[in-house]
């Protein structure tokens, strides 16, 4: 696959991200020593978050919010590996254990259980904080268009087929 072009527009939040993220002083990318995770910085912001109308999928329940994130807060670059898990909660519950593959078969209970004992600064994105970095500035469902399909998600996964591996798209 060749080199994709970013559109002036992407450019443009691409920089005003850059100039939020450097105004808080904070470092925009760090390893958490304990678990092994990088975190990277997302930067107060004002959005708008949940389903337009005429967005594809758009539920009855969905309402658009206007929203503002008061403070810098970090997020993991990605998903958590079945490593990380291991090495926090003492075993891997997924249906294939596989190195570097996300961690599966676990409840959003558990999850909180992770981020408890990952230790102070660890718990979950609030919706809005989720949002905010999935979008990436942009005023799309997603930081690149209006839809995506599940080979870009990699999630789609065939019976007997393990998960992608944690940060490796399968269309790279």
């Amino acid at each position: 696959a060749g080199a994709r072009s970013v559109p002036a527009r992407h450019r443009t939040m691409q920089l005003a991200a850059m100039k939020r993220i450097a105004a808080t002083g904070l470092p925009w990318r760090v390893r958490d020593q304990k678990t092994g995770i990088v975190m990277l910085l997302c930067a107060p912001d004002s959005l708008v978050i949940g389903s337009a109308l005429s967005e594809r999928g758009h539920q009855t329940d969905e309402k658009l919010l206007a929203v503002t994130i008061p403070a810098p807060y970090y997020l993991a670059e990605c998903a958590v590996t079945q490593e990380a898990w291991a090495r926090i909660m003492g075993s891997d519950p997924s249906v294939s254990p596989a190195p570097g593959h996300p961690v599966n078969n676990v409840s959003a209970w558990e999850c909180l259980e992770f981020a408890k004992r990952c230790g102070p600064g660890f718990r979950l994105p609030h919706e809005a904080e989720w949002e905010n970095a999935c979008r990436a500035g942009s005023t799309t469902p997603f930081s690149h268009a209006a839809m995506i399909d599940a080979l870009q998600m990699n999630c789609k996964v065939r019976r007997n087929e393990r998960t992608p591996e944690v940060g490796v798209s399968r269309d790279a």
